[in-house]
């Protein structure tokens, strides 16, 4: 009589059917003559297990291997008598039940691969307590990867439907969030700049400007998360078309130079004069320049050089660069800038206040234009973003011939 047992897995113990049978072992005085009878009466008795007067297992007995021998010329003559040690595998591959299947195949086939046909012995704490084959590991293997997959796609939905949520609910919110910021912003520079009357004291007056600089920070935190909520929730509607790049980004730039100064930092600008063919939405296009040139501005220190480079790459696309002397970026740290709330860590990210959410919101705000951002980086040399986008509509296929 067989019947299944269940092999612990993995880091937890589980039951996915057959893994280990429970076959009746031979002692090893039992003779061969023996063996033979079990193997012909039972066509289901695979392989049988051999152990010792204390119960514990010291061979295995294939079936195929052992028929073979028994029918070779004076086979049976020649074994009927003797006990089954003589024809048994006397080092077979003894288990635990509670190894990890992951080590369990790694012994089969490191240490015994003809475990795989022949199969193995289970025991607990030494005890004999069934036969395995490589047949239960693959299906426990495949069991197990199959239910692993499917806890695998409930998580990722599930963070799927809880991000989108997040997206949605912050997307919606962006007029409750910002109305109320633009009226104490609006407030606060009513007293700073004294427009109700000189008869403010100066001390609310500079209370009034520190009021108003933290909630322009926090107004630009809140436009980021909200902006890349909008993206994530797809409520985001990018209008391409085709417009003269360097016409359009000749006054964004030209912005920046004051912000430069104020920072004690040398600002160039490389826009061609002539017209300068992109597709994309300009809007997107201002948004990424605003971003990349603040981030340059922000982590380069006093005396450094921020350059703006917008020129044609080749016949089909056009390029943005915005190069800096700051601190750099690690090569490590490269592809992680690029994630929602990453920041590198030094000096000056530390004391430059963000919310890491600027460079990710270029990435998304870059690949919604199908364009290609890259980064090149020397720690402390600096960085050299850069911007791919298309310079004119992808044309449609023409259309085959019409058959004569």
């Amino acid at each position: 009589m067989q019947s299944s047992i269940s092999l612990s897995v993995g880091e937890r113990a589980v039951s996915l059917g057959a893994v280990a049978t429970i076959v009746e072992p031979c002692l090893t005085r039992t003779r061969c003559e023996t063996v033979y009878e079990l193997f012909c009466g039972d066509p289901d008795l695979f392989v049988l297990p051999v152990v010792d007067e204390a119960g514990r297992p010291v061979g295995l007995v294939g079936r195929h291997q052992f028929l073979l021998t028994f029918a070779a010329p004076y086979g049976r003559s020649l074994y009927a008598r003797r006990p089954i040690t003589s024809l048994m595998d006397a080092s077979p591959l003894i288990v635990d039940a509670v190894v990890p299947l992951s080590v369990l195949s790694r012994r089969i086939l490191g240490e015994k691969p003809t475990a795989v046909v022949q199969g193995f012995i289970v025991v607990r704490d030494g005890a004999y307590l069934g036969v395995g084959t490589g047949a239960d590991v693959l299906r426990l293997s495949t069991e197990t990867i199959r239910i692993q997959t499917a806890e695998l796609i409930e998580a990722k939905q599930d963070a799927d439907r809880a991000n989108t949520a997040k997206s949605q609910f912050l997307a919606t919110m962006s007029h409750e969030l910002r109305t109320p910021l633009n009226a104490i912003l609006g407030f606060a520079e009513l007293i700073r700049d004294r427009v109700m009357g000189e008869d403010v004291p100066e001390t609310y007056s500079d209370y009034a400007g520190h009021i108003h600089d933290s909630g322009a920070h926090l107004l630009e935190l809140i436009n980021d998360v909200l902006d890349i909520a909008k993206i994530e929730s797809g409520k985001v509607e990018t209008e391409r078309e085709e417009f003269d790049l360097a016409d359009y980004l000749r006054p964004v730039v030209e912005g920046f130079s004051a912000k430069a100064v104020k920072q004690e930092l040398a600002f160039t600008a490389r826009i061609p004069e002539a017209p300068l063919p992109c597709f994309a939405d300009p809007r997107s296009v201002r948004q990424i320049l605003t971003n990349l040139v603040g981030n340059a501005i922000k982590y380069t220190p006093k005396g450094g050089l921020v350059a703006v480079t917008v020129r044609e790459l080749n016949a089909n696309e056009v390029i943005i660069e915005v190069e800096d002397t700051g601190v750099g970026i690690a090569e490590k740290d490269q592809k992680r800038v690029f994630q929602p709330f990453e920041q590198v860590d030094n000096k000056y990210s530390r004391q430059s206040e963000g919310s890491g959410l600027g460079l990710a919101l270029v990435r998304q705000l870059v690949d919604l234009n199908g364009g290609c951002l890259a980064l090149r980086s020397v720690p402390g040399e600096g960085s050299c973003f850069s911007v791919t986008l298309g310079k004119r509509r992808a044309k449609a296929p023409a259309r085959a011939a019409a058959a004569a």
